[in-house]
């Protein structure tokens, strides 16, 4: 996950690995800004996908962030990453709005 190892060891940044069988398969970070807790750099290895490791993920992360306080718990994903917006949709999080995104493209 591009950018993940950077916010290791940095003041309010929360790491998670989901394991199975003392396998790594997917990771998530939980950043906390006052009370406000942010789910962000979800990952699954490829193969290891579909079987619940995200929302297992945001779930606990939920959680964490609850018992620090946080009193607001957000995060963001692109709509046409359909299977990152359901495991949001299916732990309970709604669309409060959404973002244009654009990209640059060298001439």
């Amino acid at each position: 996950m591009e950018g993940y190892e950077h916010t290791l060891g940095k003041p309010g940044f929360h790491h998670y690995l989901l394991f199975d069988e003392g396998r790594p398969i997917a990771l998530a970070a939980l950043v906390k800004f006052g009370e406000i807790g942010y789910l962000t750099y979800a990952g699954t290895i490829e193969r290891e996908r579909r079987r619940g490791a995200q929302c297992a993920l945001i779930r606990h992360r939920v959680a964490a962030a609850q018992s620090m306080g946080c009193t607001h718990i957000v995060s963001q994903t692109l709509t046409m990453l359909e299977h990152s917006f359901a495991n949001l949709q299916r732990c309970g999080f709604r669309e409060v709005y959404e973002q244009q995104v654009f990209e640059y493209v060298r001439k």
